[in-house]
């Protein structure tokens, strides 16, 4: 009975679902494999759509790394900058539709006390980063951020610090 039950309510909840439109994919970056894996830059954007930009005081700092194993990607390590840091990147094209059931999926695994919060510069310039942030793994993992679920705060851009 119990077991009826269950999968009438299941059945209820994924009818609900077929209104529900994914969001379309707006860009991927998975980074080139070229080496020799330190101070990133443009060069190591796999996508020639999108350009990176670096900000703050631990910019010089930012790297790509690989373990040198197929099952690991190619990533973006921080762990030795001194100060706050932000990479971005920018479609070349498009401005990005973040209404509805926007979601932004990042690939990481953070160590330390390390969070990554998403940044937007909105079409004024005026730069937000999210409350929301994902922090410290020990394994690859993925994390979606629905950007209606998100509270914004102003963002200094230069100095990478919550404003007003």
């Amino acid at each position: 009975m119990k077991l009826v039950l269950v999968l009438a309510a299941l059945l209820l909840f994924t009818k609900g679902f077929a209104q529900f439109e994914q969001p379309k994919l707006l860009f991927r970056e998975d980074w080139t494999q070229l080496p020799p894996f330190e101070h990133v830059s443009q060069a190591d954007v796999l996508n020639p759509d999108l350009i990176q930009k670096l900000y703050g005081p631990g910019q010089d700092s930012i790297k790509k790394r690989h373990h040198y194993t197929d099952a690991d990607p190619y990533y973006i390590f921080t762990g030795f900058c001194p100060g706050n840091w932000a990479l971005t990147l920018t479609h070349k094209k498009y401005n990005a539709n973040l209404t509805g059931n926007a979601t932004i999926r990042c690939r990481m695994m953070n160590s330390g006390f390390r969070a990554l919060h998403i940044l937007v510069k909105l079409a004024d310039g005026k730069w937000l980063v999210s409350d929301l942030s994902e922090g410290s793994s020990s394994v690859w993992q993925v994390h979606d951020f629905i950007i209606k679920d998100i509270r914004w705060s102003a963002l200094d851009i230069n100095t990478i610090s919550e404003g007003n």
